[in-house]
C-alpha cells in the first residue's frame, strides 16, 4: 500500500478508536451520574412531647413550707392565747400540730396551682416546638419528594442520553471494524493503543509499511506488551496515567478525548436541568448534536476514502 493512503488510512483507524474512547468516557460519566440520581432521603420525624413534671416539686416545696410556716404560727397563737406556764405550753404544741397541718393543706393546695401552671406553660410550649418540628419535617419531605421526582425526570432523560450514545458506539464499532478489514490490519493490533503508536510511527517517517523487521507492526511490539495491546476502552480511561508517558503526543490526544467527553456531558447535565418536560434526548442538546452530525459527516468521508483503497 502507497505510503500516504497506509497514512491516511491510519489516521482514519486512529481518529475513530479516538472517538469510540470518548464515547465510552461520555457512557461511564454517565452511569455515574444516573447512579446518584433518585433516591429517596430519610427523616426522622420529632419525637412526640411527653407531658412534664418539672412543676410537681413545688407541690412538695408548698406543702413543707406550708407546715413550717402554719406550725410557727399555729405555736404562736397558742402559747399567747393562755396565761398559765403549762396550759400555754399545751396550747403551743397543739397549736404548732394544728397549724402545721392547716399549713400542709395550704401549702400543698398552692403547691397544686402553681406546679399545674408550670406544667401547663411547659407542656403548651413543648408542644408547640413539636408542631413546628413536625411542619419543618413535612415541608423536608415533601421538599425531597418534588426532588426526587425533578431527579427521576432528569435521570429518564440521562439514561435516553446513554443508549443513544451506546447505539452511536455500536454503529461506529461496525464501521470501524469494517475499515479494518479494508486497511487488513492484523486482528492483535485493531485497538486505540496501537493505532495510536502506528499513527505516531508514521508521522514521524519512522515507518511507511506494516509488515517486515522495520514495519509498523515490529515497532509497535516493541513498544507495547501484548496486554496493553488489548486493553479495553474502558481500561485505557482508568489506567490513561499508568500506560503511556505523559509527556508524549500519544498521551495528549486521549486527554484531549476526556476533556471533550467533559464538555459535553456538562451541556447535556445543563439540558437535563434546564428541560421541564424532557421529550427527547440527544435533540435537546446542540453540542451533542452538532458532534453527532459532524462525526456522520465525517465517516462519511472516510468511507469514501477507503472506497478507493477497495477498488485500486
Amino acid at each position: 500500500m502507497e505510503k500516504e493512503k497506509l497514512k491516511k488510512g491510519i489516521d482514519i483507524l486512529y481518529d475513530m478508536e479516538l472517538n469510540n474512547y470518548m464515547i465510552t468516557r461520555m457512557i461511564s460519566q454517565l452511569d455515574y451520574k444516573i447512579s446518584k440520581l433518585g433516591h429517596k432521603q430519610y427523616f426522622d420525624p420529632p419525637a412526640e412531647p411527653s407531658e412534664t413534671s418539672y412543676g410537681n416539686d413545688w407541690i412538695a416545696t408548698m406543702g413543707g413550707l406550708g407546715m413550717i410556716l402554719g406550725g410557727i404560727l399555729g405555736g404562736v397563737v397558742g402559747c399567747s392565747s393562755s396565761s398559765g406556764v403549762f396550759t400555754s405550753l399545751w396550747e403551743g404544741i397543739s397549736g404548732l400540730f394544728v397549724g402545721g397541718i392547716i399549713g400542709i393543706v395550704f401549702g400543698l393546695i398552692i403547691g397544686a396551682i402553681i406546679a399545674f401552671s408550670i406544667n401547663s406553660q411547659e407542656n403548651s410550649n413543648r408542644q408547640q416546638k413539636y408542631e413546628a418540628q413536625y411542619r419543618a419535617y413535612e415541608r423536608d419531605v415533601e421538599a425531597d419528594k418534588f426532588r426526587v421526582k425533578q431527579e427521576l425526570q432528569k435521570k429518564e432523560f440521562l439514561i435516553k442520553i446513554k443508549y443513544e450514545l451506546l447505539e452511536r458506539r455500536n454503529l461506529a464499532q461496525k464501521k470501524l471494524n469494517q475499515f479494518y478489514n479494508t486497511m487488513h490490519i492484523d486482528k492483535d493490533y485493531r485497538n486505540l493503543l496501537p493505532i495510536a503508536y502506528m499513527s505516531d510511527f508514521i508521522r514521524l517517517n519512522i515507518a511507511t509499511k506494516l509488515e517486515g523487521a522495520d514495519g509498523l507492526y515490529y515497532l509497535v511490539r516493541k513498544e507495547l506488551r501484548y496486554d496493553l495491546m488489548q486493553l479495553t476502552l474502558e481500561d485505557i480511561s482508568q489506567k490513561l496515567d499508568t500506560i503511556i508517558d505523559n509527556q508524549s503526543k500519544i498521551y495528549r490526544a486521549p486527554c484531549d478525548m476526556n476533556d471533550q467527553s467533559q464538555r459535553l456531558i456538562s451541556a447535556i447535565d445543563r439540558n437535563a436541568n434546564d428541560n421541564a418536560k424532557l421529550m427527547e434526548a440527544t435533540k435537546n442538546c446542540a453540542e451533542l448534536a452538532a458532534y453527532n452530525s459532524g462525526r456522520i459527516a465525517r465517516e462519511a468521508e472516510y468511507q469514501t476514502f477507503l472506497m478507493t483503497i477497495n477498488h485500486k
